[in-house]
């Protein structure tokens, strides 16, 4: 009978204490620190291939011009017939595209300056193709 008595008095319990749904959060907490520089990272991965993208089509439409000119084009704009249609900006924004010309037109190089969002990846911050199709960056990892 003892037991019927202390369940008669007994609150079944409700929820959860305060103290649990504490723990929840700092595990919770835990866990995204640990998961979102890992998150950023592949971000900044992604975000790469934009100016990668744009790289290519420089160098696409440099060899379309010097098949055309016998000489490759120094901007990138639609400026009076000889920019390459290609804009300073790449197509989403995140990186800057600069062309400089060597030996009298004959050579190029485009490059790609992060910026942006794209700033936080320290390890690419510049992309880079020449004439020769040879790609580089400011770290080998970054355009293999």
């Amino acid at each position: 009978m003892r037991t019927s008595a202390v369940r008669r008095w007994q609150r079944p319990q409700q929820g959860y204490t305060l103290v649990e749904l504490l723990c929840c959060l700092v595990l919770l907490a835990i866990l995204g620190a640990i998961a979102w520089p890992g998150y950023q990272r592949a971000w900044q991965r992604a975000r790469r291939s934009d100016a990668q993208l744009a790289l290519l089509r420089i160098h696409a439409q440099q060899e379309r011009r010097y098949a055309q000119l016998q000489h490759y084009s120094a901007v990138l704009g639609n400026e009076a017939e000889q920019g390459l249609g290609v804009g300073t900006v790449s197509a989403a924004g995140y990186y800057a595209l600069s062309l400089t010309l060597s030996d009298q037109g004959q050579h190029y190089r485009a490059v790609a300056t992060a910026g942006g969002a794209q700033q936080a990846d320290t390890a690419c911050q510049r992309l880079w193709i020449d004439d020769t199709g040879e790609r580089g960056a400011s770290n080998a990892a970054c355009w293999p």
